[in-house]
């Protein structure tokens, strides 16, 4: 998981992840950050994530996404 705070990630999903602080910010940055990853669960908008995901060899993305709030 690549998350703004790691201390909350990792007290939101427990064990279940391992967050990581990633510089993205680069041409191409998200691509390497996502080397080596499987699958992606992503909340809210794709935005970048798709064409770095494919750059990247990520197999699968799961969008989470909430209705009526």
């Amino acid at each position: 998981m690549i998350a703004n705070d790691v201390g909350a990630a990792k007290a939101g999903y427990g064990p279940y992840v391992d967050p990581i602080s990633a510089d993205v910010s680069g041409g191409g940055g998200l691509a390497r950050a996502l080397r080596n990853v499987r699958t992606i669960i992503a909340l809210g908008r794709l935005g970048k994530l798709l064409p770095a995901a494919k750059q990247g060899g990520v197999e699968h993305i799961v969008l989470l996404s909430t209705a009526g709030e």
